[in-house]
């Protein structure tokens, strides 16, 4: 994510561009998380997003669409990161189930 913030920060990219940006990297991320560091990963995104793309001087702070923003990235990780945690549980519960009965032809 530093390295969005050192390239979204010296192109003055839009804050549409730096939340896709910020939006990807969380949701990939999320994809190899738990849950609760995925939420983290959000945060951070939100806390790189608001601090270098929509205030150029790294402050944070807490305006109506940075709050959208912030939902918006909690959300997206969220989401990924439980979709990833139940296929991964379905996956092991049918492997779990196929070793158990073998004797069927």
């Amino acid at each position: 994510m530093a390295v969005l913030a050192a390239a979204f920060t010296s192109w003055h990219v839009s804050v549409l561009t730096g939340l896709l940006g910020y939006g990807a990297c969380c949701g990939l991320a999320a994809l190899a998380l738990p849950l609760r560091y995925a939420a983290l990963t959000g945060v951070t995104g939100w806390a790189f997003l608001t601090g270098f793309v929509v205030n150029a001087d790294g402050s944070l702070t807490f305006a109506r669409g940075d709050l959208e923003h912030l939902a918006m990235l909690l959300v997206l990780s969220a989401a990924l990161s439980v979709a990833r945690s139940s296929r991964t549980a379905h996956a092991e519960s049918a492997k779990e189930s196929a070793e158990v009965s073998p004797g069927r032809r």
